[in-house]
């Protein structure tokens, strides 16, 4: 059975390297990497050389929590549909890295043939943030300004004051009667990304209607395919460790070697997010422990 591997990446590109070469075997790597990036071009050199590995042409400017976001996923789903026939397709961004062996990985797929890992919740919800924001219901400008910065937060708040004060909806452009949002990351079968892809050529109001939103994608994604895959298709699992706590100045957590006891003992694939210095060490420890087949 044939992978692709599709990598959203933005930052430390060198990390591509060892991440791109775990995957040598039936797979191959589609990788799309952030306008805003300056590409070193002995790493870009590199990842050309290797034959499982295509970094498509269209760049966006991808800005946290936007629209740009979502359009970047599509891209790279469009491109693995046209120019790969792999069997299953697995999102991951730059700052992931594996946790168990590529046979371990190949195998997992092999025994759980024709399932979708899509985590999800119903939508909309509420939890630890306004519900304004997670509803969907009004206009946010993510795409314009940085949201996690404090100039940033302070516009997109100054926009949801003022639409909740004027009494300001935007239209509903959900089609289906289930509404779901969860991971940005999944890993699918083909013919369901041949199913996203179909009905978002087919009927664009849904995806059009997502426009300055906050996190398109994990609304979009999750909610198309839980209404169009048959119920016993999806299990409620992305199969990636991350650490919703604020540590090493992130949250999610950058991992360090004080989070390897927790990876070492996860079912998950996948580790995020890997930051120097922070995750130097514990890379080191997962290649020599939690990688040797």
């Amino acid at each position: 059975m044939r992978h692709a591997i599709l990598i959203l990446a933005h930052r430390n590109l060198e990390q591509l390297i060892p991440l791109t070469g775990y995957f040598a075997e039936d797979c191959v790597v589609f990788v799309h990497i952030d306008r805003k990036c300056v590409a070193d071009g002995d790493v870009v050199s590199r990842l050309k050389s290797r034959p499982w590995v295509r970094i498509v042409d269209t760049r966006f400017d991808v800005h946290w929590g936007g629209f740009s976001m979502l359009r970047s996923e599509l891209a790279l789903l469009d491109s693995v549909q046209r120019e790969s026939g792999a069997d299953y397709i697995h999102l991951i961004s730059g700052q992931d890295y594996p946790i168990k062996p590529l046979a371990a990985f190949l195998q997992f797929f092999d025994h759980h043939r024709g399932t979708n890992f899509i985590e999800h919740k119903p939508w909309p919800f509420s939890v630890g943030e306004p519900a304004r924001y997670s509803s969907g219901k009004f206009y946010l400008p993510y795409d314009l300004v940085d949201g996690r910065s404090p100039q940033g937060t302070a516009v997109v708040a100054k926009w949801a004051e003022r639409q909740v004060r004027e009494g300001r909806m935007r239209p509903d452009g959900c089609p289906f009667p289930r509404r779901y949002k969860g991971s940005q990351w999944f890993s699918v079968t083909r013919q369901a990304v041949q199913q996203l892809l179909r009905f978002t050529d087919s009927e664009p109001s849904f995806l059009l209607s997502l426009r300055y939103t906050f996190a398109p994608e994990e609304i979009y994604v999750p909610t198309v395919l839980l209404n169009l895959l048959p119920e016993g298709n999806v299990a409620n699992d992305n199969l990636r460790y991350i650490r919703w706590h604020r540590e090493n100045g992130s949250n999610p957590a950058n991992l360090g070697p004080e989070h390897y006891g927790e990876l070492s003992g996860s079912t998950a694939f996948f580790a995020r997010k890997m930051q120097p210095p922070y995750c130097t060490p514990l890379i080191e420890s997962i290649n020599q422990h939690l990688l040797r087949v």
